[in-house]
């Protein structure tokens, strides 16, 4: 058999690029106080043929990140249109022509 042959039959899959959070740090602040939560996990993507990510707070989506590496990312907390509570946030790698969705980690906005 050929090396032509042997190679026709491989399958051909992309790799997995689907973001995962492993933690955010801080998980909590003051609402309303100036905040920059590092995202640690892993495929997070600065942009290219891999997409590029973005954080979705609560109802909040595609707020802008800051790429530090592909294990860590950072966002500003919102301070408008939230409330004391707890958030859901998720790392979103938007990739054309599919979006892929991390897990769900939560983020608290307190009082005090």
């Amino acid at each position: 058999m050929s090396s032509r042959l042997k190679c026709a039959r491989l399958q051909k899959t992309l790799p997995n690029i689907t973001p995962f959070i492993l933690l955010i740090q801080p998980e909590k602040s003051i609402l309303g106080d100036y905040v920059v939560a590092n995202i640690i996990g892993y495929n997070f993507s600065l942009g290219g043929t891999i997409g590029y990510s973005t954080v979705t707070f609560g109802n909040i989506t595609k707020i802008p990140i800051t790429f530090n590496s592909s294990t860590n990312i950072s966002f500003v907390v919102p301070v408008i249109n939230v409330t004391f509570g707890v958030y859901r946030v998720q790392v979103v790698n938007n990739r054309y022509p599919q979006t892929l969705y991390s897990n769900i980690e939560y983020y608290t906005l307190t009082d005090k």
